[in-house]
């Protein structure tokens, strides 16, 4: 992995992702004064914060990871998020805080605009530079084998992720969708920064699924089971906002589970590839033992 990716990873990834996902998970109610947009709803910009602490999760953890092909996937997964975020801020820019006179408000549109202008342009070039390193159809000589998945647990990635992608592409070309795809209304602008946070995992999952390597989980895995939990955490803060008996919730409530049990399963699974053999990887959270 090149240094360039390295530094992305650390600063669009977790650095930024880190402290835009804090602001809302913290003070989701407070987003006209600390945030880049008003998010009128509560449980909305805690469930934003709570993906974007997800995605600086993964990003810190590929941090430390030295191989290209053992963050391949979440780094094409970050990028396509990062993408789709951008292309939402430029078709919603009157909603952004640029005359506001909160200076953090004020602040944070400008920081906002000015990464996800540059950051997909640097993070094509920085894929595209890495794969030259690599030979010519893409793959890497010196790539080591890796243990497969169990059967089931790559079904469920598979799965995961056609889940996840498909769901983001209807939020986001048609955002007037979720009033029956999502448990509670979402307004154009935060369904299209939902999507573009569902496009970039289940990237990351059906790349996971496709590469079969259970020595390369570790980062997402970590990743997705935090998200459900947060996840969780976000939308019970708020009452009578998710129609759990919904269609739209109960896919919700299983695809948020779903993404506990496969997150939990994979980090088990790499830890003790890791621990019985190979060289150290990336530790995150602790998972939760019973």
């Amino acid at each position: 992995m090149t240094p360039q990716i390295r530094t992305y990873f650390w600063g669009v990834g977790a650095a930024f992702a880190g402290l835009a996902g804090l602001v809302l998970f913290l003070f989701p109610e407070k987003t006209d004064r600390f945030f880049s947009w008003t998010i009128a709803r509560g449980d909305t910009a805690a469930l934003i914060g709570a993906l974007f602490l997800a995605v600086g999760l993964v990003s810190l953890l590929c941090y430390g990871v030295d191989a290209w092909a053992d963050v391949r996937s979440c780094f094409t997964g970050v990028l396509a998020f990062v993408t789709a975020m951008s292309l939402a801020t430029l078709l919603h820019l009157d909603q952004f805080h640029f005359g506001s006179d909160e200076p953090a408000a004020l602040v944070a549109a400008w920081g906002w605009t000015l990464i996800y202008l540059v950051a997909p342009v640097a993070g094509w070039l920085l894929r595209t530079r890495q794969f030259g390193r690599l030979a010519s159809d893409g793959s890497d000589p010196d790539e080591p084998a890796g243990t497969p998945l169990l059967p089931g647990l790559r079904t469920l990635y598979l799965a995961q992720g056609a889940v996840l992608v498909t769901v983001a592409a209807v939020l986001f070309v048609s955002p007037g969708t979720a009033d029956t795809l999502w448990p509670w209304p979402l307004s154009p602008l935060p369904a299209r920064a939902v999507a573009s946070f569902l496009l970039g995992f289940g990237i990351m999952l059906l790349g996971a699924g496709r590469e079969n390597v259970t020595e390369r989980l570790e980062p997402l895995s970590v990743a997705c089971w935090w998200l459900a939990v947060l996840t969780g955490m976000a939308i019970t803060r708020f009452e009578g906002g998710f129609e759990v008996g919904s269609v739209a919730g109960v896919v919700f409530c299983v695809v948020a589970v779903s993404l506990f049990v496969g997150g939990l399963a994979g980090e088990v699974a790499a830890r003790r590839l890791r621990s019985a053999s190979g060289p150290p990887r990336p530790a995150g959270p602790a998972a939760p033992t019973g």
